[in-house]
């Protein structure tokens, strides 16, 4: 508690998570029973969660992918001979050397970025 009258954010985090012991969050939900101000805090903090996990988690960036998987690719090379053997890392420059994001040059456009042909759409002839 925060100057014994209210539970601090790590407390109610914990609380939420189910990390407290059982004594613990007894006292905490006692508490919050007669709590307005934390019982606020601790719909901040699911409010909090919910947008976090509705938010979409953005893909490892390829070069960072490719640093660590050259990075255990050397560690791998340190523990040859005596300890397991790994497979090597992917050859991500060949997997990925066409991903848009990779590519330093703007490429083609896609075909929704280009103005629709002039004319009737391809098998449709005009009408008599």
């Amino acid at each position: 508690m925060t100057g014994d009258t209210h539970y601090d954010l790590e407390i109610l985090a914990e609380l939420a998570e189910g990390l407290l012991d059982a004594a613990t969050a007894m006292r905490v939900r006692e508490h919050l029973a007669i709590c307005d101000p934390c019982g606020e805090s601790l719909a901040d903090l699911a409010a909090v969660r919910e947008v976090l996990a509705a938010t979409p988690t953005p893909a490892m960036p390829m070069g960072v992918a490719l640093r660590i998987d050259r990075a255990l690719a050397a560690e791998a090379d340190s523990f040859r001979g005596g300890g397991v053997g790994l497979v090597e890392a992917p050859a991500w420059d060949d997997i990925m050397r066409d991903a848009p994001w990779e590519t330093s040059s703007p490429a083609e456009p896609a075909p929704w970025e280009t103005a629709p042909p002039e004319g009737p759409a391809p098998g449709e002839g005009a009408r008599a």
